[in-house]
Order: C-alpha cells, then structure tokens, then sequence
C-alpha cells in the first residue's frame, strides 16, 4: 500500500538517480577508445583513463592523464597545462596554481577569474 512517505521516498530517489545518471553520462566518454577498467570520474565534469582525459565526454586535446588532477571549481592541471572547463587557460602555469572560490584563482604571477587572465 502507497503511503505519502513512501510515496515521497520514491520521488526523492528517483530524482537521486536521475542526477546521478545526468553526472554519469556527462562524463562518459564519447570516443569508443575509452578504456572501461582505467575509466574514473573526477569531478566537475572532468574524467581520465589510462591514455585521454575528458570533459564533459570530450577529449582534452594534448593533457596529459598521468598527473592530472582537478585543481577546484572548474580547474584541472597536468604536467604542463592549466584548464578551466576543459579549455587550456593561456599563461598560466602549473607551478603554485591554487582555486581561491568563486571562479577566481592565481599562479605564481597572475589571477585568473573563469579561465580568463585578470
């Protein structure tokens, strides 16, 4: 028998699970050569296997998988390369790069506020 609680419980999961899938698929990878046991989600949109990283399902074009990392907010870096929103962040680099909130972060010599130099 249905019971407003239970009946609430079942909305309220659902809606769970339905976000949980919209997550899922965003950061599934679109490119079929996608390696099914080295695939992780990091967060953000952002994921990696053991040879592409992704966001959003798609390719980052030349980031590097073995130290890439989600920095916060939308940030990530590598090796050699800022992103923000899986978009290289131009003059940036990785050395001292920290997220300070609210779409605002910094490098040893600039700021940045969502990808853009200030």
């Amino acid at each position: 028998m249905k019971t407003p609680a239970t009946s609430l419980r079942r909305k309220l999961h659902t809606r769970w699970l339905c976000a949980d899938e919209q997550q899922r698929a965003l950061s599934r990878p679109k490119n079929r050569g996608a390696s099914a046991q080295s695939f992780r989600y990091l967060g953000k949109g952002y994921a990696k296997d053991d040879w592409y990283v992704y966001f959003e399902g798609k390719q980052i074009k030349g980031a590097s998988t073995m130290n890439f990392s989600l920095v916060g907010g939308f940030y990530a870096t590598d090796n050699w390369a800022v992103y923000y929103r899986g978009r290289k962040v131009e003059g940036a680099t990785t050395m001292n790069f920290n997220y300070r909130g609210g779409g605002y972060a910094e490098d040893s010599w600039n700021t940045y506020f969502q990808g853009r130099k200030l």
